[in-house]
């Protein structure tokens, strides 16, 4: 890994451009630095799966506007001071959440919907059981399958389902240190 000067990026026609605050490290971003991800970009390339941060411009009808606080994900490439990227690939921001709690989400909901939703299959009335207790994987886990999040970066479904054993800051507790949880969808 080499830190090094680049030019801004030149964006696209449909592209919204962020300038970065913060980036996040996520396993994909360790697997591409050793060649080992799925993807291969040729080298030199920018890491940075995960990253948040201010948008500078965005085209008309993409939903942004410059000065909103954005979380933003990429196969890689986020790891710049200025990104440009298509807005499918940029969520709102809530002011309550800082950059670099949103560098660390959109690569762990995400997984959590494509697990949830598209591996498994879940539908309306099955079980989600959490066993293993990784802070942030796990309660994006839980909180997507229960829809008891908070906000819901980029508007991805929900299964709007109920969570057993509600405990607040106990259930909170125990997940942190594995102990088992369940959501019924």
């Amino acid at each position: 890994v080499q830190v090094a000067d680049v030019p801004e990026p030149t964006p696209g026609p449909g592209d919204v451009v962020v300038e970065v605050k913060a980036v996040g490290v996520s396993f994909p971003d360790l697997l591409l630095s050793r060649g080992e991800y799925q993807m291969k970009p040729d080298p030199p390339f920018s890491l940075g799966v995960d990253f948040a941060g201010v948008v500078r411009s965005a085209p008309d009808g993409s939903g942004f506007a410059a000065g909103d606080r954005v979380a933003c994900v990429l196969p890689w490439g986020g790891g710049a001071e200025v990104v440009a990227l298509g807005p499918d690939s940029v969520f709102p921001l809530p002011n309550h959440v800082s950059f670099e709690a949103g560098a660390a989400l959109p690569m762990n909901y995400l997984t959590a919907q494509f697990a949830l939703a598209t591996r498994a299959g879940l539908r309306q009335g099955d079980v989600v059981l959490q066993i293993d207790g990784r802070p942030v994987p796990d309660a994006a886990t839980l909180a997507y399958a229960s829809g008891n999040h908070r906000q819901n970066p980029g508007g991805m479904r929900r299964f709007g389902s109920k969570k057993s054993g509600e405990g607040g800051e106990q259930r909170q507790r125990d997940l942190h240190r594995g102990i088992f949880h369940a959501a019924t969808l």
